[in-house]
């Protein structure tokens, strides 16, 4: 992987080193600028996690994707740079069934600095914007948000995100260092599946210095400093449309 190349790709201009600083600006950049979508199971593109693929998708061809892309990617990014980075499987939290999800339902990534562990995740849609040290029992900011982690059971904690009155859970994760080709079959399954909720509708959201965009299959909706502005549309013309306007991208 081309690591110069990558770092142009979310706009990081600094010299990067394993240091926290470095880590938060290069997940915030990385926010900024690669939307989480999943535009190719709705155009009928099979999303394999080939580390080579990835990178043409999401640096060359300047795409996003979801969270094995995504994080997979951007795990690979810090390792060369310096990082101690891992992935590790995660359950997403399904308020519809009130249940997590299955092992590898979602891949998101563990970097040790300076003998702390941090949680980061490039690849949830809107979660955090920084790495989430994680400490049981304490409650945790970043810029936008404040979390907290809580012991599960003997192997999985539970994080959870503060939402206007009450914290919503999110998903829960183990440390158990995982390989890319372990999250294949549910990769799979994530784009192919009737029960899966990529499959139900297309998304492309993205972080903005002021909040947040999100264009769906229907509406397009803007969020600046705490204000939403929904624009629903009803043809597909305009979908494109605002797809290039706002993210850059081009069927």
């Amino acid at each position: 992987m081309d690591k110069d190349s990558y770092l142009q790709r979310i706009k990081y201009d600094g010299n990067p080193s394993s240091s926290l600083s470095v880590l938060k600006d290069l997940q915030k950049k990385h926010l900024l600028q690669v939307p989480f979508e999943n535009l190719d199971i709705h155009w009928g593109k099979e999303i394999r996690l080939d580390p080579n693929l990835l990178f043409t998708k999401v640096v060359l061809d300047r795409r996003g994707g979801f969270c094995y892309e995504l994080n997979g990617l951007f795990c690979t990014l810090l390792k060369l740079i310096g990082f101690e980075a891992k992935m590790v499987s995660a359950r997403m939290w399904n308020k519809d069934k009130a249940e997590f999800g299955p092992e590898f339902d979602h891949l998101a990534l563990i970097v040790k600095v300076d003998r702390l562990e941090y949680l980061v995740d490039v690849g949830a849609g809107d979660f955090s914007v920084g790495p989430l040290p994680i400490i049981v029992g304490k409650e945790i900011k970043d810029e936008r948000s404040k979390f907290k982690f809580q012991q599960f059971n003997d192997t999985h904690i539970l994080v959870s995100k503060w939402t206007s009155s009450y914290w919503k859970r999110e998903y829960i994760f183990s440390k158990q260092e995982r390989t890319l080709d372990e999250f294949e079959d549910m990769c799979r399954f994530q784009q192919t599946s009737p029960d899966s909720h990529f499959t139900k509708n297309k998304v492309c959201s993205r972080l903005t210095e002021v909040g947040r965009i999100t264009l769906t299959g229907k509406t397009f909706k803007e969020t600046q400093n705490g204000v939403v502005i929904e624009r629903p549309f009803g043809d597909e013309a305009t979908f494109y449309d605002l797809l290039k306007e706002f993210f850059g991208m081009v069927l």
